[in-house]
């Protein structure tokens, strides 16, 4: 209840320090003893952080043995074809290191080949702390064939029939970003390929690493740049030249190196 003379303006003090891009919204409401009267709801947003760049970036497997291939839980076999059929699983490893260590990941897309497929119930796993480059066909099998489920698969799909051979994507969900987060010190991210009817009648088959068209992942991500430059100048003085700068922001910043 308030009594008194008209409030004009209200400091914001309290609120901050406000977070970039972000909607913030206030209303008034007029009140007496019985009722009260909501006024519109009005909004601002805040700039975007300055500092803060948004990027993409395309990856592949590398040009080299296993950076995709098909197992059972005895045999790894490396084939130009990614096969899920049966108990048969596939895999398929991507060269991350055009990503920045210390990126923040936002969105990964998943675009592969298909070469063949019958029905398939098939879902995109995730491979935890296997390496299908250099890990055991028994490790690689049981990691694929036992992550299919939706909810844990980053892709899960129910085909209503044989589907259109030719290119595909799938946005990966679920825990993606955050195992591809975690995966960029070791510049690899990989990720299964199974057939949950583990059936030899229904199957999906995707071009490997050593196929024309090669699968790859598109890759959205973000990053602090560390120094916000504010002015810089040149002066040519008489033995050289004299450069003045100044900063915005600096976030772990160690110096400045001239070359």
């Amino acid at each position: 209840v308030y009594n008194g003379a008209p409030i004009t303006s209200l400091s914001l003090a309290a609120f901050e320090p406000f977070e970039y891009n972000t909607t913030y919204g206030w209303q008034v409401v007029g009140k007496n003893d019985t009722c009260s009267v909501p006024g519109s709801v009005w909004t601002f947003t805040t700039v975007q952080d300055p500092n803060l760049v948004i990027d993409s970036v395309t990856v592949y497997p590398q040009n080299a043995n296993y950076w995709t291939g098909t197992c059972n839980s005895s045999t790894k076999t490396q084939v130009s074809l990614v096969n899920a059929m049966g108990n048969d699983v596939g895999w398929m490893a991507f060269d991350i290191s055009a990503v920045p260590n210390n990126a923040t990941i936002n969105s990964v897309t998943f675009y592969g080949y298909l070469y063949a497929n019958s029905w398939p119930y098939w879902s995109i796993t995730p491979m935890g702390s296997v390496n299908p480059v250099t890990g055991s066909a028994s490790a690689i099998n049981s990691q694929v064939s036992n992550n299919y489920q939706e909810g844990t698969a980053y892709s899960y799909n129910q085909e209503s029939g044989t589907i259109t051979n030719g290119w595909l994507s799938r946005v990966l969900e679920n825990t993606s970003t955050a195992d591809l987060q975690s995966a960029l010190d070791q510049d690899w991210f990989a990720i299964g390929i199974v057939d949950f009817d583990f059936s030899s009648s229904y199957y999906v088959e995707f071009h490997g690493w050593a196929e024309a068209n090669k699968p790859y992942l598109r890759i959205t991500y973000s990053y602090l740049v560390p120094v916000e430059l504010a002015s810089f100048k040149a002066e040519v003085m008489k033995e050289g030249v004299e450069l003045n700068w100044t900063t915005a922001t600096e976030t772990n910043n160690q110096g400045f190196q001239i070359e």
